[in-house]
């Protein structure tokens, strides 16, 4: 609190002070020559008065805009009189004054001051920033979260969000919290938003949309907002429908996983739910009481899926061979595992102890009995390709195992990947280990596995390194690009070796192509023709601006800054048919192996490519 204490005044305004509040003090003289008695006296005979010492100016403690005024006199005592007192401000239009309250009219600094009896106390006054107006807006990467903003007088503001009133017009539909949203059911409805006596809303539309788009080979599966998941693409007769399990998928889903040509659904409760080709994971009937709670995450191969419980066990289902029966090991998978890896037709389970337990097909990396003892404690992590795995080990070794073929036979570079392997990257058919002294190792199909024609500028400074079926493409900390593998699968880049000599940020692959961003987000293309090596037709919208590239086995699909996507390779990809709707506003791109599906920021689906695989989503609610 802050006070201010006035300045003594003359004898004569103490006793007009005690008259005006009615006290009558009388000398004892005066009362003797009545006839009086019974007086208080001093011993010299007089009689003590009562005076006004001083004011004081105080805040109130729970209201900053109130300030009472306290009137101390000679005897000890005091009085409130704020109500008595003349108010004023030294600035009017910054606020005005009644009986010690002011009232702000802007933001700013100014004197209080409070007169009493010719007695005079003043303080000085920050007022704070008064609120103006607020603004509702929506979270840039969540359609659900919106947030609230509140603009004061002094050009400044805040997020209120957390401090806001939030509500909404139909709460059938939806309901909100700190401006999140959660959907209900399919519908529009207002959401209302209150601070400080101001108010601002927004209509929402699409309460319910796609929050995520999961591919299969040839069909997608996209997951809502509330839960529920739509499915499209290409069926057969051979599997479960979607139809058949849509009732289930109508809520309570977390996350949607798939096989080549099947899905299984996670749901909040535990269970999973899976539709699809039947011999590919999507008839789950013979471990369905096992799928019935307490599934943490699903993992997969082509084929089969292998879905990790909370107590550490392991389920599997879908093609026997392909790692849908793990009967052989199931003692094993009892407990303990922390998580799954997987080639196109095997899984690999890493334990809690640094183990490894396998299954699956045996040449395509099911069978690890060769490297049983090197794989029995120590792992922290598993790399793969298409018929291998590469086991990192604590101590920077790796440990190999699979189709020798194709990577599962290191021996030729053992002594080399002994220590000091911090990564490991995968083609189809082969591996490379990047080290910490920036060298990388190869090894596997010798299309990929053989890089002794590059071994002196990939013995240092690579940072990272980018594979496609048959091809690498090293990037060094100077931004150049190296490049090895099948020469028309871009192991051969030397027809744009000028272009990738720097200023190269990342690099994407497809089937047989790759696709380098540089820093100035100008694309550089080599590789196939058909699957994106050429990019002649769209060189000028691929000249800048692009922010990333997304890839399937027949071509690229670049998302530019202004939100629109350019695509080249094989025609079926080209986005002709859509290209309106890839003009603007699209947010992010999932592949499928013949088609794309674009997420757009007013909510809606885009896909384009093979019509039967995925391309034609015409019949699909997303709403």
């Amino acid at each position: 609190m802050n006070g201010v204490t006035g300045q003594y005044q003359s004898w004569h305004l103490h006793i007009l002070h005690i008259l005006r509040l009615g006290i009558l003090t009388l000398t004892v003289g005066l009362l003797s020559a009545c006839g009086g008695g019974g007086s208080s006296s001093g011993d010299n005979g007089t009689t003590d008065t009562v005076t006004l010492e001083s004011i004081g100016l105080e805040q109130d403690s729970s209201n900053e805009y109130q300030y009472f005024l306290t009137a101390y006199y000679s005897d000890d005592s005091s009085t409130d009189i704020t109500e008595d007192a003349d108010w004023s401000v030294s600035d009017t239009s910054l606020a005005t004054v009644e009986a010690g309250l002011l009232t702000p009219l802007h933001s700013g600094a100014l004197t209080l001051s409070a007169s009493y009896e010719g007695m005079d106390a003043e303080i000085d006054v920050e007022l704070a920033p008064i609120l103006q107006s607020v603004q509702l807006d929506r979270d840039a990467s969540n359609f659900d979260q919106y947030y609230l903003t509140a603009y004061y007088d002094d050009d400044t503001s805040e997020d209120v969000t957390a401090d806001a009133e939030w509500s909404i017009s139909d709460t059938s539909l939806a309901t909100v919290e700190a401006g999140l949203i959660t959907a209900l059911e399919s519908g529009s409805a207002t959401l209302i938003a209150s601070f400080g006596g101001e108010t601002a809303d927004m209509e929402i539309e699409h309460l319910v949309y796609v929050r995520e788009i999961i591919p299969a080979y040839f069909r997608f599966a996209a997951l809502k907002n509330n839960g529920s998941v739509v499915s499209w693409g290409y069926t057969d007769s051979n599997e479960v429908s979607f139809s058949d399990v849509s009732t289930s998928l109508s809520s309570g889903v977390e996350s949607v996983f798939s096989t080549s040509s099947s899905f299984a659904a996670l749901k909040s409760d535990g269970s999973v739910i899976t539709w699809g080709h039947s011999g590919y994971g999507g008839n789950s009937s013979s471990v369905s009481v096992n799928l019935e709670d307490n599934v943490v995450n699903v993992y997969s191969t082509a084929g089969a899926y292998a879905a990790l419980k909370s107590d550490g066990s392991v389920v599997t289902w879908g093609y026997g061979d392909g790692g849908g029966d793990s009967s052989a090991v199931s003692t094993e998978l009892a407990s303990d595992v922390v998580t799954i890896f997987s080639t196109n037709s095997a899984f690999a389970a890493l334990k809690a102890d640094g183990s490894v337990v396998t299954w699956g097909r045996e040449e395509d990396g099911g069978d690890s009995s060769a490297v049983s003892s090197d794989i029995s404690s120590d792992v922290v992590t598993i790399y793969s390709a298409g018929a291998a795995f590469a086991a990192l080990k604590s101590d920077g070794s790796v440990v190999t195992w699979g189709d020798e073929q194709f990577g599962g036979d290191s021996s030729v570079v053992s002594t080399e990947i002994s220590n000091d392997v911090v990564a490991i990257y995968s083609s189809g058919s082969a591996f490379a280990a990047l080290k910490s002294d920036g060298s990388v190792v190869t090894w596997g199909f010798i299309n990929g596995g053989d890089s002794s024609a590059v071994s002196t500028q990939i013995s240092s400074d690579v940072v990272e390194v980018f594979g496609n079926s048959y091809s690498f493409a090293a990037l060094k900390s100077d931004g150049s690009v190296v490049t090895w593998g099948r020469d028309e699968y871009g192991g051969d880049s030397s027809a744009v070796s000028d272009q990738l000599a720097d200023g190269v940020d990342t690099i994407y692959a497809s089937n047989g192509a790759f696709a380098a961003v540089k820093i100035d987000g100008s694309v550089v293309t080599w590789g196939k023709d058909n699957d994106g090596g050429d990019s002649s037709a769209v060189s000028s919208e691929l000249s800048g601006d692009v922010e990333s590239i997304f890839s399937n086995l027949q071509g690229f699909a670049a998302l530019k800054t202004d939100g629109s996507v350019i695509c080249w390779g094989d025609p079926v990809i080209d986005g002709s048919s859509v290209s309106d709707q890839l003009a603007s506003g699209v947010l992010i791109i999932v592949s499928g192996r013949e088609s794309f599906a674009a997420l757009k920021d007013d909510k809606s689906v885009v896909t384009w490519g093979h019509e039967v695989f995925g391309g034609d989503s015409s019949d699909v609610d997303f709403y």
